[in-house]
């Protein structure tokens, strides 16, 4: 399975995020999975594509131009895609994925999610949106979705392809749904 994972490109202010994102990683590549990522060596987008490869996974970096000109990408991906920009990176990601995972991140993090939750809306929800949800990072976001649903403006549907998980261990029953194939 391919699976685009969002995240930040900091470490936050707790050595938790770095090893919660570390515990994801190891996951995906013991799992035999390919990690789609922004592909940077920076922050815990970095730790995310070390401990994938520390496992022999596959590693799939979206970098945009501009970034290449920065020289973050990280350096030992096992493919590299230049984007022309961030629209088109997130596109490439989403259309890339079979599923979608947000470690805890700032706003590029949020914004990369909603439209892979989006996509998922629109296309049927085949796809899951799992929120990594460790240290109730997420429970605000989690609430302003039961909120929307309660005001009428999602249906209560998003719950089928909208999941918030409290750690690593829990992805894979949302990911081995049958449902899904």
């Amino acid at each position: 399975m391919k699976i685009a994972v969002f995240l930040g490109a900091g470490f936050g202010n707790t050595s938790y995020w770095r090893q919660f994102t570390e515990e994801t990683g190891t996951w995906i590549g013991k799992n035999g999975h390919t990690l789609i990522y922004g592909g940077s060596k920076t922050g815990l987008m970095g730790v995310l594509a070390d401990a994938v490869l520390k496992e022999k996974g596959e590693v799939i970096g979206v970098e945009t131009q501009d970034f290449i000109r920065l020289d973050v990408q990280h350096p030992a991906l096992t493919k590299l895609i230049i984007a022309k920009d961030m629209a088109e990176r997130k596109q490439i990601m989403i259309e890339n994925a079979d599923a979608y995972i947000a470690v805890p991140g700032g706003f590029g993090t949020l914004d990369e999610i909603t439209e892979a939750l989006n996509e998922t809306k629109l296309h049927g929800g085949r796809k899951p949106v799992i929120f990594l949800n460790g240290q109730g990072y997420y429970d605000a976001l989690a609430g302003f979705f039961v909120h929307m649903e309660e005001c009428g403006f999602i249906p209560a549907a998003w719950k089928e392809f909208v999941h918030f998980v409290s750690d690593v261990s829990q992805l894979d029953s949302v990911l081995k749904r049958k449902d899904r194939l």
